[in-house]
């Protein structure tokens, strides 16, 4: 090791300094510099190498060599007085040059360093295997990843054969035909196998250097080949579902040129795909293509603007600019058929309408009608829904109890669960009873069945006393036969005045109480004659799919008619009209008129028109009950108690006659 001392620490004392601190085999003892402001003096506290003002200061350390970097002749002679024979002094002129010299070795030497690492590091990162081999076949160079394929590390493979590390490997053919070899499969000594390519290291000169070998693992290369075959045939599968599209498809791109079409757009426009694609939309074409124009110009999408089409068919036509990481690269437009819409809408909404009836559930949505009554009465039954409370509905017959019911059932958490109806008409039989309470040799019945679900009971106010009060100790003890406690939602429908039943001792009044704690009017298809149109559209779909029709209209004339009528069968009795309507229809018919129609004519019931209809101190409500029941009875006696001829001349449904023979005790003088 030489020991160094260095005369100055002013710029090229610093210089000298720093390119001697990287010389291997010199070391700097210290620094002789009076003047202590010098740059120097701090670079040499930090690389912890004392300074001196003078000579005698260290004249004791054991130096070799003596650089001057001031230029001092002075100085220099005063120390030459000291210099002894193991002393070599260099003075300032051959010192200057050496440094330069050195300076500029030792930065070209880092420079070499630094790429060097950065080969190293980029090599490293990389998720191939690189190998160098030389011209004697000699592994010089091996990477991280072909390391871990080969299994052996860089220390115990460098300097030797590749042929003792990969036996399978082909330099040697390489390093004689001077010529890249792609993709030759490998197996490796520890029998991994590896697609590796071959390149030749050959100079400007035509020299050869070497070979470099990269290595991907087979299992790789397959993934990958995979993935390439997976994207090419989603880019086919996508194109095809694109053209088999019957909405019309178009992209351009950012200066509005055309980069792809599918045919319906083509067919649409009257546009050719192959005149077309990589030309600029100009002004003189359809408003189609100048939606692309919108679009670009401001980077806004455009939704649904309705267009009419060669003045025969309205579409509607939505557009969204393309834009990636924040550019605007295109934009793409799609354009729909409006009555191909409709048709599809109108199709999803018959077939919810069919699985709602296999199912036999309902749901608001199936509601129909923007009656202001009927919306109060569709609020309060969604409330009503999301509490576990009993509910009564109150209305007359075919108002829509029976939906309302299944539609709060489809709201509740019991959704999941059975919604069981229960016609209180058919509970006069101990075997009706048995079959919803169950009986008490451990038979299950409906209710049990039910549990944690909803139970309808139809018609409640016609009920036996005494299923009233099985009824009541339901609601109140939630306990069935044998002691069974059960969870189950009570929802209740009735068209009577039960006040007026509870009042006449036909109705309990504790049940009375459990049940009117949420009550929900429904309004009769009279009051809400608005709604007759809509009803008619649900319904001529219905009735289209379950006849094969294709009944598209009802006339003014006939919508009228059917707004004027009282509608005593209600909703019900319009889906029966209008089934009984186009049946009598033409098969090749599209639209119902007045003539149509078949609407039930009014009774031919003999009352005097100078006859005293009401008696004294009766109200109105006493009147109207005395006269049905004339008319009822009259009737029965018109169709010789035929019950199904008196119901449907008195257009009300058979279950509506049994429920008025016996409020007004008609049955005793029939012969049932």
């Amino acid at each position: 090791m030489q020991n160094v001392l260095i005369i100055g620490a002013k710029e090229e004392g610093v210089a000298f300094l720093h390119a001697i601190s990287k010389i291997n085999g010199m070391k700097i003892v210290a620094i002789i510099e009076k003047d202590k402001t010098a740059i120097g003096i701090n670079d040499a506290l930090q690389m912890n190498i004392p300074t001196y003002n003078s000579w005698d200061e260290c004249k004791n350390k054991n130096i070799h060599i003596i650089y001057d970097t001031t230029g001092d002749t002075e100085a220099l002679k005063q120390d030459l007085t000291v210099k002894t024979n193991n002393i070599t002094v260099i003075p300032y002129q051959h010192s200057s040059i050496w440094a330069t010299i050195c300076s500029g070795f030792i930065e070209s030497l880092a420079n070499l360093n630094l790429e060097a690492d950065m080969l190293n590091l980029i090599f490293n990162t990389c998720h191939d295997g690189f190998i160098v081999v030389d011209r004697d076949e000699n592994i010089t160079f091996i990477n991280e990843c072909a390391q871990h394929l080969i299994g052996m590390l860089t220390k115990s493979v460098i300097g030797i054969k590749v042929s003792e590390v990969i036996p399978t490997s082909r330099i040697t053919d390489i390093l004689k035909s001077r010529e890249m070899k792609v993709n030759q499969e490998i197996e490796l000594a520890n029998k991994t196998k590896v697609i590796t390519t071959y390149l030749p290291l050959i100079d400007k000169s035509g020299i050869l250097h070497g070979v470099l070998m990269i290595l991907r693992e087979y299992s790789d290369v397959l993934k990958l080949a995979n993935e390439v075959t997976n994207i090419k045939g989603f880019q086919m599968m996508l194109a095809s579902i694109i053209q088999s599209s019957d909405e019309s498809l178009s992209v351009v791109d950012e200066e509005g040129r055309y980069l792809y079409m599918n045919q319906a757009f083509a067919n649409l426009t009257g546009l050719s795909k192959d005149l077309i694609i990589g030309k600029k939309i100009n002004g003189n074409r359809s408003e189609l293509e100048m939606l692309h124009l919108k679009t670009l110009t401001t980077r806004r999408p455009i939704r649904e603007v309705v267009i009419q089409i060669e003045n025969t068919k309205e579409v509607k036509a939505t557009y969204d600019p393309i834009i990636v990481d924040g550019k605007l690269v295109g934009s793409v437009g799609v354009v729909k058929d409006v009555s191909e819409i409709v048709n599809i809408k109108s199709g999803l909404n018959r077939a919810r309408q069919i699985i709602r009836n296999l199912e036999g559930k309902y749901s608001f949505e199936d509601i129909i009608g923007k009656h202001e009554q009927l919306k109060v009465a569709i609020h309060q039954a969604k409330f009503g829904a999301k509490t576990p409370v009993t509910i009564l509905l109150r209305g007359n017959t075919g108002t829509g109890k029976n939906l309302f019911a299944q539609a709060i059932h489809s709201a509740s958490e019991r959704k999941y669960n059975k919604f069981i109806r229960v016609n209180c008409s058919e509970l006069r039989d101990i075997e009706a009873e048995k079959q919803l309470f169950g009986c008490v040799n451990g038979e299950k019945g409906l209710l049990e069945e039910a549990d944690n679900g909803t139970v309808y009971f139809d018609e409640i106010g016609i009920l036996t006393m005494e299923m009233q009060r099985k009824l009541l100790d339901l609601i109140s003890t939630h306990q069935i036969a044998r002691g069974k406690v059960i969870n189950v939602r009570v929802i209740a429908a009735t068209m009577i005045n039960i006040e007026k039943a509870m009042a006449d001792g036909t109705f309990l009044e504790e049940l009375y109480y459990q049940l009117n704690r949420y009550s929900i009017s429904l309004p009769s298809l009279k009051e809400r004659s608005e709604d007759i149109s809509l009803l008619c559209e649900k319904y001529l779909n219905k009735h289209n799919y379950d006849f094969g029709r294709n009944i598209k209209e009802i006339t003014s004339d006939a919508l009228q008619i059917l707004k004027e009528y009282d509608w005593p069968g209600n909703i019900r009795e319009l889906d029966n009209i209008l089934a009984r309507t186009i049946m009598m229809m033409e098969p090749n018919a599209i639209t119902i008129d007045a003539h149509h129609l078949r609407l039930p004519k009014a009774l031919d019931v003999s009352i005097q028109p100078n006859s005293d209809i009401g008696y004294k101190e009766e109200t109105l409500a006493e009147t109207v009950e005395r006269v049905e029941k004339d008319v009822i009875k009259q009737s029965l006696e018109k169709y010789r108690y035929n019950r199904t001829k008196t119901a449907k001349a008195l257009g009300i449904s058979l279950r509506n006659l049994y429920y008025k023979i016996e409020k007004y005790n008609l049955a005793n003088n029939s012969k049932f």
